[in-house]
């Protein structure tokens, strides 16, 4: 599923991203690679904290993009 995501370019990823998060699916590396394509920086960091629960890569997450907003949930 994460390799068809890469590929696909014309779709609502956020509203696809929600619906991977739900308990039915969770679908959270999904969810996760949607965010991180479609730049939405503080939802993802907010995938792998609350979510998957890995804050090493969340810290490397943050490296990467660098966003304040990123910068604070980590920190929080």
């Amino acid at each position: 599923m994460l390799d068809y995501i890469g590929r696909l370019d014309n779709f609502d990823g956020p509203d696809i991203a929600e619906y991977a998060l739900h308990d039915d699916y969770r679908l959270y590396e999904e969810a996760f690679a949607i965010y991180r394509k479609f730049e939405l920086h503080s939802e993802a960091v907010d995938v792998l904290l609350l979510r998957i629960g890995n804050v090493s890569r969340a810290h490397e997450f943050a490296e990467k993009v660098n966003v304040p907003e990123v910068w604070s949930k980590l920190a929080n």
